[in-house]
C-alpha cells in the first residue's frame, strides 16, 4: 500500500512534460526589454520618462519607465496612490537584469520574490525610479541607509550572497544612485553596479566582476541599464546542448562523435577531453582521469578548453555551468566563455571569478553583521564578498554534480543576451596562480563537466513565474523533475521553492512517485544556520519570524545547502510531513569540505533514513485550527512511516515539524537543538524533553539521529519536506 496515492506513474507519463499542451505551453522566448539607462549626462533629478517599450540604449541622459505602466498581471493600480503599492511581491514582472552597454556579458538580476515584511526589492526598485526630489517620499530608500538584495538567477556571480544596496546622494549629486556593493557602506566594500557621487570618482559608472572600493577611478564611458523580464528560468524548460549531444544539425546520442576538442597547452595533460561532453556524476578525487580533462597555463597567461562543433553547426546558448576537480582549485580566479565562427575572432559572452553555487558549499555565508545586526549567515569565514569560493563547482565544497547542477538555475552563469550562433566555444581565464588568502590557484584547469543550456522551443509555464503551483499536488499532475519551481500561497506571494521526487511506498527519494517541497535544509557544507545552541532563536523556526526582514527565508531552496523557507511556509496548505538525512557517520566539516565518496542527496546518499507522515496521524488527530497547515501538530510513531538505514530509536515516540518553534523554552541542548522536523520523546513535541531524529553526536554545523541500537551519529545532510 502506498504512503500517499495522490497521482499514478500512468498519470506522470501522461501529463509529462514532454505533453504538449496549448494550455500549458508556449513558444514565448525570454525577452527583454528596456526600463531604465543612465550614461554620464543629464540628471536623476530631471529623468525622462519613456513608455514601456519605447525605450532603446541610444537613449543619453537618465532615462526609465515608470513601474505603474511595467506589465502588471494582478490588477496593479495605474495612478493614484496605490500605483506602487506592489511593486514586489510578485506583481507583474519576475525579474530586473542589472547590466552595462560596455560589458553586456556582466549581469546582476534581482527577483520578483518576497523578501520580508519591509519588502526592500520594493523599496529599491521605488527609489531607482523615480526622481531625486521624490526620495525622501515614504518606501523610498533613505541616505546611507543599506538594503538587502540577493541575486537570483542570472547573475553573472554572487549568488548565494546577501548583497547590499546604499545611495549617498544628498540630494544634490547628478548621478548618485542606489548601487550594489558587498557591504556597508558600499563605497567602502566592494561596489559592483551602479554610481556613487559622481561618473568621475569612485568608480564612475560601474559594471563589475571584482567590487570596487574607495574614491579611486572614474570616466568609464560606460551606460548603465536595467531590462524587465517577465519569464524566470526553469531547469525543464532547458536542454544541454553539448550533454544532450544537440549540437548543430545533430542528434548524437553518443555525445562528441562529430565534436573536436582542443586547449591552449600540452603542459600537465591527463584525462581526455571527450569526457567533458558527459553528464556523469563524479563524487571522489580519486580516478579523475577517467572524467575529466587537465592541462597546465600558467600564471597571467590566457588559458582555455576549445569545442569546434564543425562546419554548419554553429549554436547558441543562454546559460553554462562548469565542474572541475572534485578536490577543488585547478581553474582560474577569472574566468570567461567566448564564441567564435572563425576560430579567430572571439566575442565575450560572459565573465565571471567566483562561480554560482545556488547557495551551496563552502564559503557560501554571507558576513551581514555590518548590516543586519549579526543575523543569518555572520559566524562563519571565507569568501563572504564573492559567495563561492572556486572558479568552478567543486564536489568537494557542496557537494555538486552534473545531476544536481543541471536541475538548479542558480547555480548556471548567463551568457551575453541575442549574442548569435557560435562554431567554436572556448572557457577560459586568466590568474592560474593566484593566492588570494581564499582561492589558491595551482596553475592548472580541469574540467569534469562543462554544459551550454539553451531554451527549448516549446516552456512549459507549470511552476513558472506566470503558472506558479498552488500545491505540490500540482506539480505531480505537471509530471515534472526535481528542480527549482514558482509556488503562490493564498494570500498571494510568490516563492520559489524545490520539489523532489520520493518514492510512495518506501518514502525515500526516486526518480518515480510523488513531490514534495522542501522546508528546510541543514547541510554539514554550510554555516548559514549556525552550530550549538544558537539555532535556539525564532529566526530558526521554519516561518522565520524572528530573522531580519521577518519572514525572510535563509538561504536559496536547495537539499544540499543550509536553507529556510520563512514566512510563506504559513499559508501554504499541506497535510504531510517528511523528514529526510544522509550521510550517516560519514560526514567531515572541517573547512566545509569533505573527503572522496561525498554524500549528496539522491545522487550518492551513503546511509540514509526517510520518516514520513500524516500530520496529527491517520485519523486526523490534527485539531481543527491548525488544518490546511499543522505547522505545530505533534504525531504519534504508530503513525509514522520509518525507512532505511539501521532503523531509528524506540524512544521517538512523536514527530513535529518545526522543532524550534516547539521548543518552548528555547532551551534545548547542542545536540536537541534541531531545524525543522524532528523525532522527539514527549506528547508535547517539545526537543528540550528529549530528541532522537535530530539529535546527533556532539553535533556542529549539522544534524544526526539515534539509529535503532540507540547509537547517535551525525549526517552530512538534513531535511524537512512538506506536501
Amino acid at each position: 500500500m502506498a504512503i500517499i496515492g495522490s497521482i499514478s506513474n500512468n498519470q506522470s507519463l501522461i501529463k509529462g512534460t514532454d505533453a504538449h499542451d496549448d494550455q500549458y505551453h508556449s513558444e514565448l522566448k525570454n525577452e527583454w526589454t528596456l526600463v531604465w539607462s543612465m550614461d554620464n549626462t543629464g540628471s536623476v533629478a530631471t529623468p525622462t520618462l519613456k513608455d514601456y517599450g519605447e525605450m532603446t540604449t541610444s537613449l543619453s541622459g537618465v532615462n526609465y519607465t515608470r513601474p505603474q505602466n511595467w506589465p502588471k498581471s494582478h490588477g496593479m493600480a495605474s495612478s493614484g496612490s496605490l500605483a506602487l503599492n506592489n511593486i514586489g511581491n510578485g506583481d507583474g514582472w519576475a525579474r530586473l537584469i542589472f547590466t552595462s552597454v560596455n560589458h553586456p556579458y556582466r549581469m546582476y538580476a534581482m527577483s520578483n520574490r518576497y523578501d520580508g515584511s519591509d519588502n526592500a526589492t520594493s523599496i529599491i526598485i521605488r527609489t531607482l525610479f523615480s526622481s531625486r526630489g521624490d526620495w525622501s517620499a515614504a518606501q523610498r530608500m533613505a541616505i546611507n541607509t543599506a538594503y538587502r538584495y540577493e541575486p537570483c538567477c542570472g547573475s553573472s556571480c554572487r549568488i548565494g550572497t546577501i548583497s547590499v544596496v546604499e545611495h549617498n546622494n544628498n540630494n544634490t549629486e547628478t548621478h548618485d544612485i542606489p548601487t550594489f556593493g558587498e557591504g556597508f557602506h558600499v563605497w567602502l566594500n566592494g561596489m559592483f553596479w551602479g554610481n556613487i557621487d559622481s561618473t568621475s570618482n569612485y568608480g564612475g559608472l560601474m559594471n563589475l566582476i571584482d567590487g570596487h572600493s574607495g574614491s579611486s577611478g572614474g570616466n568609464t564611458g560606460d551606460k548603465l541599464l536595467i531590462y524587465l523580464d517577465t519569464y524566470y528560468p526553469k531547469a525543464n524548460d532547458y536542454e544541454d546542448i553539448i550533454g544532450g549531444g544537440r549540437t548543430g544539425n545533430h542528434q548524437d546520442p553518443s555525445r562528441g562523435k562529430h565534436l573536436t576538442w582542443s586547449s591552449s597547452t600540452s603542459t600537465a595533460v591527463g584525462g581526455n577531453l571527450k569526457y567533458i561532453a558527459l553528464t556523469n556524476d563524479q563524487f571522489q578525487s580519486d580516478d579523475w582521469d577517467d572524467h575529466g580533462y587537465q592541462h597546465g597555463p600558467s600564471g597571467s597567461n590566457d588559458g582555455y578548453i576549445q569545442l569546434d562543433l564543425g562546419s554548419g553547426n554553429a549554436i547558441e546558448a543562454d546559460f553554462t555551468f562548469a565542474i572541475g576537480y572534485f578536490g577543488g582549485n585547478h581553474c582560474a580566479n577569472s574566468n570567461y566563455i567566448k564564441g567564435s565562427n572563425d576560430g579567430s575572432s572571439w566575442t565575450t559572452l560572459a565573465e565571471w571569478n567566483r562561480h554560482n553555487a545556488g547557495g551551496s558549499g563552502a564559503h557560501t555565508n554571507t558576513s551581514r553583521q555590518t548590516v543586519f545586526s549579526g543575523q543569518d549567515f555572520a559566524d562563519g569565514s571565507g569568501n563572504f564578498k564573492k559567495g563561492y569560493s572556486q572558479g568552478y563547482l567543486m564536489g568537494q565544497q557542496g557537494g555538486h554534480c552534473y545531476s544536481n547542477t543541471v536541475n538548479n538555475v542558480e547555480k548556471w552563469i548567463p551568457l551575453k543576451k541575442n549574442a548569435g550562433a557560435f562554431r567554436y566555444w572556448r572557457i577560459g581565464g586568466t590568474g592560474w596562480n593566484t593566492n588570494d588568502g581564499i582561492y589558491a590557484g595551482n596553475n592548472r584547469q580541469l574540467l569534469t563537466n562543462w554544459a551550454l543550456m539553451r531554451k527549448k522551443e516549446n516552456l512549459d509555464l507549470r511552476g513558472g513565474f506566470t503558472m506558479p503551483f498552488t500545491n505540490v499536488q500540482d506539480a505531480d499532475a505537471a509530471g515534472v523533475p526535481d528542480g527549482l519551481y514558482w509556488f503562490i500561497s493564498p494570500d498571494g506571494l510568490k516563492e520559489q521553492c524545490f520539489v523532489a521526487i520520493f518514492d510512495e511506498i518506501t518514502g525515500e527519494p526516486a526518480n518515480s512517485g510523488s513531490r514534495w517541497m522542501l522546508v528546510a535544509s541543514n547541510n554539514a557544507f554550510d554555516r548559514k544556520i549556525p552550530n550549538s545552541t544558537t539555532r535556539n532563536n525564532s529566526r530558526y523556526r521554519l516561518d522565520r519570524s524572528g530573522a531580519t526582514p521577518a519572514g525572510s527565508r535563509l538561504g536559496i531552496p536547495n537539499p544540499d545547502a543550509d536553507y529556510i523557507i520563512g514566512k510563506f511556509i504559513t499559508e501554504f496548505k499541506f497535510k504531510w510531513c517528511k523528514i529526510h538525512g544522509w550521510g550517516y557517520n560519514t560526514i567531515s566539516e572541517t573547512n566545509n569540505v569533505h573527503s572522496n565518496d561525498c554524500p549528496v542527496f539522491k545522487y550518492n546518499e551513503r546511509q540514509s533514513l526517510t520518516c514520513t507522515w500524516q500530520c496529527g496521524g491517520r485519523n486526523d488527530q490534527t485539531p481543527n485550527d491548525q488544518y490546511p497547515n499543522p505547522l505545530y501538530s505533534v504525531t504519534r510513531r504508530a503513525d509514522v512511516k520509518i525507512s532505511g538505514g539501521s532503523g531509528l530509536s524506540t524512544y521517538a515516540n512523536y514527530f513535529v515539524v518545526d522543532a524550534v518553534a516547539m521548543d518552548s523554552g528555547l532551551n534545548a541542548n547542542t545536540n536537541q537543538s534541531t531545524v525543522g522536523g524532528a523525532g522527539v520523546s514527549n506528547s508535547d513535541g517539545d526537543p528540550s524533553n528529549g530528541c532522537v531524529m535530530g539529535h546527533g553526536d556532539g553535533e556542529n554545523y549539522s544534524e544526526g539521529w539515534y539509529e535503532a541500537s540507540q547509537t547517535p551519529f551525525n549526517c552530512h545532510g538534513y531535511t524537512t519536506w512538506v506536501r
